[in-house]
């Protein structure tokens, strides 16, 4: 007869495709829609979720699973996990109050990461414009015009309020 345990953890361990690491990437999401973060799930760490009903991650800097919150007390309660529609990522709902990520926000999307992404765009756009002929390229030469053209702007802001 039937011998063989089935768990939750071990029903989705053989419907994911795994990457050529044994990893899966976990999106986490808060139950009111906002996306919290990212994480890497391996087989145990989905047996350990499916489990205990809280979050539990692969950590590839450590090789091992540990529960998110685990030092910190930031604990994700699951509410529901989904597959995308070729099983290569799951989508892990979660009920929280405290912030996932690191750095104390409620999301590792924030956008204090955004800012500083889209600046380092421009900087890289003006710095390659630096010798050109462009309007760009000719403030980066000349501070004075820049200065000019900031002031230009600033005075625009204002009188439009």
């Amino acid at each position: 007869i039937w011998k063989i345990k089935l768990t939750i953890g071990s029903i989705f361990n053989s419907m994911i495709n795994f990457n050529d690491n044994g990893t899966v990437s976990g999106i986490i999401q808060d139950v009111n829609g906002p996306v919290k973060g990212l994480c890497y799930m391996n087989r145990e760490s989905i047996k350990q979720t499916c489990k205990h009903r809280k979050l539990y991650r692969y950590a590839r800097k450590l090789g091992r699973v540990i529960m998110k919150g685990e030092t910190s007390g930031d604990v994700q309660h699951i509410i529901q996990i989904s597959l995308d529609c070729d099983s290569g990522a799951m989508l892990i709902t979660v009920d929280s109050k405290k912030p996932f990520c690191h750095t104390g926000n409620h999301s590792c999307f924030c956008i204090q990461a955004s800012i500083k992404a889209n600046l380092a765009t421009l900087t890289e756009h003006i710095k390659s414009k630096i010798n050109d002929d462009s309007y760009t390229g000719i403030m980066q030469r000349n501070p004075q015009l820049a200065l000019a053209k900031v002031t230009e702007e600033f005075w625009e802001v204002i009188a439009s309020h």
